[in-house]
């Protein structure tokens, strides 16, 4: 048995979920969609679209 093979792709899957939950609940609240347009984003917005903060 590889311990690395089963491990790697159960953390994997937990955090991909984790991550996945926390956008899901950053897309319901109101909050999010004003600080949508303006400069200061959060640090999960920050993190996913590095490319889209440069081009402000």
């Amino acid at each position: 048995e590889d311990p690395n093979n089963p491990s790697n792709q159960m953390e994997v899957e937990s955090e991909a979920d984790s991550i996945s939950k926390k956008g899901k609940e950053r897309a319901k609240s109101p909050v999010e969609h004003n600080t949508h347009n303006k400069v200061p984003y959060p640090k999960g917005k920050s993190q996913r679209f590095p490319s889209f903060l440069n081009k402000i």
